[in-house]
């Protein structure tokens, strides 16, 4: 579901660059999304948060959390 509906969503926000996805393999996960500027992230987080509540919300054992900051290092 993550990739036919969410991914194809996420890549629509403005200044997109990627989208990852880490699976720790004890039910929980998390995802990274880089984009060029703030404003892009936050478009993606509204429609992030309207993708999970209409599509994956049973799935969820808590509230998502947000955390975001700029890129300090690549390679």
């Amino acid at each position: 579901m993550i990739q036919e509906g969410f991914v194809p969503l996420i890549k629509k926000a403005n200044g997109f660059i990627s989208y990852n996805w880490l699976d720790t393999g004890t039910g929980d996960g998390a995802s990274l999304s880089v984009f060029q500027d703030k404003a892009g992230a936050d478009e993606s987080i509204l429609l992030a948060a309207d993708f999970v509540r209409k599509n994956m919300s049973e799935l969820l054992s808590q509230k998502p959390e947000v955390i975001e900051g700029p890129i300090k290092a690549y390679g």
